[in-house]
């Protein structure tokens, strides 16, 4: 067994050991108090589900920071507030969360936030870049559209086929009527 001695010794000697530890501590926490909170969230008890993915954010958890981000843009459980939620977005999109990237393009592209498409679509590539089907369609539509950039029909046949691979039904149906040619004019004998 180790003496106290010996311990104040070991730390000193091996603070980056500790260091580590705390670190990967520190996140099985964040870890579980996320899933904590998801679980209360499925069972329709949101406001103790907020509390627990804020205490999850505040300890670096990106996915409870779109999560969160995700119930005060829609006032569930919490009071709507787009400021605190394209907030905790923005956290969760620079955590790594792709959702977060994608959600917080969709507020800059649907007025929530001060329109700014250059925005949306950087935000929206980035999830997509991260395997979001969400961005790519998001970006897939602007492009198709010329919303916000010019349009390009083909890059954006390319991105739906990008979110249909990443598992959207939604973005196979879109691929599938960009890439579907017009149907031709049936003339019967008897019209000529």
């Amino acid at each position: 067994m180790l003496s106290v001695r010996r311990l104040v010794l070991l730390f000193l000697v091996c603070p980056p050991l500790f260091a580590q530890n705390a670190v990967v501590w520190q996140s099985l926490r964040s870890e579980e108090k996320y899933n904590q909170a998801a679980a209360l969230y499925l069972r329709g008890q949101y406001a103790p589900a907020a509390k627990l993915y804020k205490e999850a954010c505040d300890h670096s958890n990106p996915k409870a920071c779109t999560d969160l981000g995700f119930m005060y843009r829609g006032g569930i459980g919490v009071r709507k507030n787009y400021r605190l939620a394209s907030e905790l977005y923005r956290l969760g999109c620079e955590g790594g969360n792709s959702l977060g990237c994608t959600n917080l393009g969709m507020m800059y592209w649907l007025n929530e936030l001060p329109k700014n498409d250059k925005r949306s679509a950087d935000l929206f590539k980035r999830a997509c870049d991260a395997k979001d089907a969400g961005g790519c369609i998001g970006l897939a539509y602007m492009f198709e559209n010329g919303q916000g950039i010019l349009q390009d029909v083909e890059r954006a046949a390319g991105l739906y086929h990008q979110a249909c691979d990443y598992g959207s039904v939604k973005a196979c149906i879109e691929f599938s009527r960009l890439n579907t040619p017009p149907k031709a004019e049936v003339t019967s004998a008897s019209s000529r």
